[in-house]
Protein backbone atom coordinates (compact mmCIF):
# COMPACT_ATOMS: atom_id res chain seq x y z
CA UNK A 1 0.00 0.00 0.00
CA UNK A 2 2.85 2.39 0.87
CA UNK A 3 4.73 1.87 -2.40
CA UNK A 4 1.48 2.13 -4.36
CA UNK A 5 0.65 5.40 -2.63
CA UNK A 6 4.13 6.72 -3.34
CA UNK A 7 3.84 5.75 -7.01
CA UNK A 8 0.36 7.26 -7.36
CA UNK A 9 1.46 10.50 -5.71
CA UNK A 10 4.52 10.72 -7.98
CA UNK A 11 2.64 10.09 -11.22
CA UNK A 12 -0.06 12.58 -10.26
CA UNK A 13 2.58 15.19 -9.34
CA UNK A 14 4.17 14.77 -12.76
CA UNK A 15 0.81 14.99 -14.51
CA UNK A 16 -0.22 18.02 -12.41
CA UNK A 17 2.66 20.01 -13.86
CA UNK A 18 1.23 19.39 -17.32
CA UNK A 19 -2.40 20.16 -16.43
CA UNK A 20 -3.98 22.36 -19.07
CA UNK A 21 -7.00 23.55 -17.12
CA UNK A 22 -7.80 24.23 -13.48
CA UNK A 23 -10.39 21.42 -13.50
CA UNK A 24 -7.81 18.87 -14.68
CA UNK A 25 -5.34 20.13 -12.06
CA UNK A 26 -7.93 19.73 -9.31
CA UNK A 27 -8.77 16.19 -10.44
CA UNK A 28 -5.09 15.23 -10.52
CA UNK A 29 -4.58 16.73 -7.06
CA UNK A 30 -7.46 14.63 -5.72
CA UNK A 31 -5.68 11.47 -6.85
CA UNK A 32 -2.35 12.78 -5.56
CA UNK A 33 -4.07 13.29 -2.22
CA UNK A 34 -5.23 9.68 -2.24
CA UNK A 35 -1.63 8.60 -2.85
CA UNK A 36 -0.41 10.85 -0.05
CA UNK A 37 -3.05 9.47 2.31
CA UNK A 38 -1.93 5.92 1.55
CA UNK A 39 1.65 6.88 2.44
CA UNK A 40 0.75 8.78 5.58
CA UNK A 41 -1.62 6.12 6.89
CA UNK A 42 0.96 3.37 6.30
CA UNK A 43 4.03 5.13 7.67
CA UNK A 44 3.23 4.54 11.34
CA UNK A 45 2.67 0.84 10.75
CA UNK A 46 5.94 0.58 8.82
CA UNK A 47 7.83 2.28 11.65
CA UNK A 48 6.13 0.03 14.21
CA UNK A 49 7.18 -3.03 12.22
CA UNK A 50 10.76 -1.85 11.73
CA UNK A 51 11.73 -0.98 15.31
CA UNK A 52 11.84 -3.02 18.51
CA UNK A 53 9.32 -2.11 21.18
CA UNK A 54 11.87 -0.32 23.39
CA UNK A 55 12.78 2.07 20.53
CA UNK A 56 9.29 2.49 19.16
CA UNK A 57 8.43 5.73 20.98
CA UNK A 58 11.53 7.48 19.66
CA UNK A 59 11.00 6.13 16.14
CA UNK A 60 7.36 7.23 16.00
CA UNK A 61 8.36 10.62 17.41
CA UNK A 62 10.95 11.09 14.68
CA UNK A 63 8.40 10.02 12.07
CA UNK A 64 5.93 12.62 13.39
CA UNK A 65 8.66 15.28 13.51
CA UNK A 66 9.63 14.67 9.88
CA UNK A 67 5.99 15.04 8.84
CA UNK A 68 5.66 18.27 10.85
CA UNK A 69 8.91 19.78 9.53
CA UNK A 70 7.92 18.86 5.97
CA UNK A 71 4.55 20.53 6.47
CA UNK A 72 6.27 23.68 7.71
CA UNK A 73 8.97 23.84 5.03
CA UNK A 74 6.72 22.81 2.11
CA UNK A 75 4.85 26.10 1.68
CA UNK A 76 8.08 28.12 1.88
CA UNK A 77 9.78 25.91 -0.70
CA UNK A 78 6.64 25.98 -2.85
CA UNK A 79 6.57 29.76 -2.79
CA UNK A 80 10.20 29.90 -3.86
CA UNK A 81 9.58 27.36 -6.66
CA UNK A 82 6.69 29.39 -8.05
CA UNK A 83 9.14 32.22 -8.72
CA UNK A 84 10.42 29.98 -11.54
CA UNK A 85 7.13 28.41 -12.65
CA UNK A 86 4.04 27.04 -10.93
CA UNK A 87 4.70 23.66 -12.55
CA UNK A 88 7.89 23.23 -10.49
CA UNK A 89 5.81 23.00 -7.33
CA UNK A 90 4.67 19.62 -8.66
CA UNK A 91 7.72 18.52 -10.66
CA UNK A 92 9.98 19.02 -7.63
CA UNK A 93 8.30 15.98 -6.07
CA UNK A 94 8.91 13.66 -9.01
CA UNK A 95 12.59 12.73 -8.40
CA UNK A 96 11.86 12.36 -4.68
CA UNK A 97 8.87 10.18 -5.48
CA UNK A 98 10.76 7.98 -7.93
CA UNK A 99 13.49 7.35 -5.36
CA UNK A 100 10.96 6.84 -2.56
CA UNK A 101 8.90 4.40 -4.60
CA UNK A 102 12.00 2.43 -5.61
CA UNK A 103 13.22 2.32 -2.01
CA UNK A 104 9.80 1.17 -0.79
CA UNK A 105 9.66 -1.62 -3.36
CA UNK A 106 13.23 -2.77 -2.71
CA UNK A 107 13.40 -2.39 1.07
CA UNK A 108 9.94 -2.94 2.51
CA UNK A 109 8.66 -6.48 2.89
CA UNK A 110 5.46 -8.22 3.81
CA UNK A 111 4.90 -8.97 7.47
CA UNK A 112 5.35 -12.72 8.03
CA UNK A 113 2.13 -14.62 8.70
CA UNK A 114 3.29 -15.55 12.22
CA UNK A 115 3.55 -11.86 13.19
CA UNK A 116 0.14 -11.06 11.75
CA UNK A 117 -1.48 -13.58 14.07
CA UNK A 118 0.02 -11.99 17.20
CA UNK A 119 -2.19 -9.94 19.47
CA UNK A 120 -1.46 -6.24 19.50
CA UNK A 121 -2.35 -5.67 23.15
Amino acid sequence: MYAGGFALFTVMALASGFAGTPLVLIALRVFAGIGGALMLASSGAIVADAFPRRELGLALGINAMVIAVGSAIGPVLGGWLTSFSWQWVFWFNVPLGVHGTAAAVLILHDVPEARRAQRID
